[in-house]
């Protein structure tokens, strides 16, 4: 299921046009700015929201990593908003919003007022628009998901903050799980865990696995071939990341060489 999410982001890549066209390339994204406020509107896939969520933050973390997820934005939109986004009057909105059109179901409670007008959550709008074939085709998170997503982002901020920067070269031989663990975004002994586990979890070693990607599609990123490895294979997405950083650091002479099959 793909879910169409708005953020408002801050952070040195905000205003980075390498950042936006990368997001724009990889994520399919879009960075704007209004009335001083910076967001991004991006796609990404998930069997729930918070799958959806979790997925896309590595991804951004790889494509523009000075980016700092706040919150949801919940797209508040007036009766003019809505009018313009489904192509009819003011007048039939608010007669939506009376309940004289198509008053069998409830329009959505409004969120709040903006001076004397009322405004609604626009993913609340667009669900009850859906029937009418009104709708942008988009799903969006509810109001109870929004919730449990603002504090994951609050989490993943936090331990975003509190990990040290690592590089290539700040590596001396031995630290190849920390580096792992960056790209990760989990911690080194998980990630050793999992290295350990792959012979006997998939039936196959490394270096099986290495040479499978070696004859694979040309992926640029990580994320793309775990993906194949996971949709060829019938691998867990846990196994499939991990082989596929584990053969970046192989590739990037990082790792130490995957026995021979």
């Amino acid at each position: 299921m793909e879910y169409q999410f708005l953020f408002v982001v801050a952070g040195s890549s905000a205003e980075d046009s390498g950042a936006a066209a990368a997001i724009t390339e990889n994520l399919h994204g879009v960075l704007s700015s209004r009335h001083g406020v910076r967001r991004l509107a991006v796609p990404s896939d998930g069997a729930s929201a918070m799958e959806a969520l979790r997925n896309l933050l590595h991804l951004i973390a790889e494509a523009a990593p000075g980016l700092q997820l706040v919150r949801l934005d919940p797209d508040l939109v007036g009766v003019p908003d809505i009018a313009e986004r489904t192509g009819h009057t003011p007048q039939n909105v608010q007669q939506w919003v009376s309940g004289e059109r198509d008053g069998d179901r409830p329009f959505p409670l409004p969120e709040g007022s903006a001076g004397p007008s009322l405004v609604w959550r626009w993913a609340e709008v667009n669900t009850w628009l859906r029937p009418l074939g009104l709708d942008d085709q988009a799903i969006r998170p509810t109001r109870e998901e929004s919730a449990f997503l603002d504090v994951a982002l609050i989490e993943w901020t936090e331990e975003e903050a509190a990990r040290p920067v690592i590089t290539p070269a700040s590596l001396g031989r031995g630290r190849e799980s920390q580096i792992t663990a960056a790209r990760l975004r989990h911690s080194p002994e998980l990630h050793e865990q999992l290295i350990s586990r792959v012979p006997a979890v998939t039936g196959r070693d490394l270096a099986h696995w290495f040479a499978e990607l070696d004859a694979g599609p040309a992926f640029l990123r990580a994320e793309e071939r775990a993906q194949w490895l996971a949709d060829q294979y019938g691998l867990s997405d846990g196994y499939a990341s991990a082989i596929a950083l584990q053969y970046d650091l192989h590739r990037e002479g990082l790792a130490t060489p995957a026995p021979e099959s």
